[in-house]
């Protein structure tokens, strides 16, 4: 991270996408997602010079996660939904995790939905494991049956 602030300091070099998803990595495997939130919204506030790409969103929503921070993270998402790049296999599933443990089963459920529907991805155990926890922790039992069905 040393090396980031000094890269974002120089008068001659710009810190790209990498440089910023290499910083927002670090800050979530150190359980920092207040200083990965900050540094991903400069990244995002930046988006004529600097585009970020889905590992990055990925890596802000790796240290919310982390940081149990559910409803930052769903934000994130959402936003990354709206305008942000096609979300992949990692980013909805965390973002139905985010979704079950922030007592959300219906936007769980949806974003389950949306992965074949709406992206072409297909959800596996891990994906289908999250949906029913986040069904099961509202009391929705039946619709985690459903889906194991």
């Amino acid at each position: 991270l040393e090396l980031f602030d000094e890269l974002r300091a120089a008068d001659d070099v710009e810190p790209d996408v990498i440089a910023y998803t290499a910083a927002l990595s670090a800050l979530a495997k150190g359980g920092q997602w207040e200083k990965a939130l900050e540094l991903f919204d400069e990244l995002v506030s930046n988006k004529e010079r600097i585009k970020p790409d889905v590992v990055a969103y990925n890596a802000a929503l790796a240290a919310l996660s982390k940081g149990e921070q559910w409803e930052k993270a769903l934000a994130i998402f959402d936003q990354l939904d709206e305008t942000g790049p096609e979300p992949n296999f990692f980013t909805c599933t965390t973002a139905i995790a985010a979704a079950g443990k922030s007592g959300r089963w219906k936007k769980a459920l949806a974003i389950l939905d949306s992965m074949a529907k709406k992206r072409g991805l297909t959800p596996n155990l891990i994906t289908y494991g999250a949906a029913m926890m986040a069904c099961s922790k509202a009391g929705q039992w039946e619709k985690a049956l459903e889906l194991f069905a």
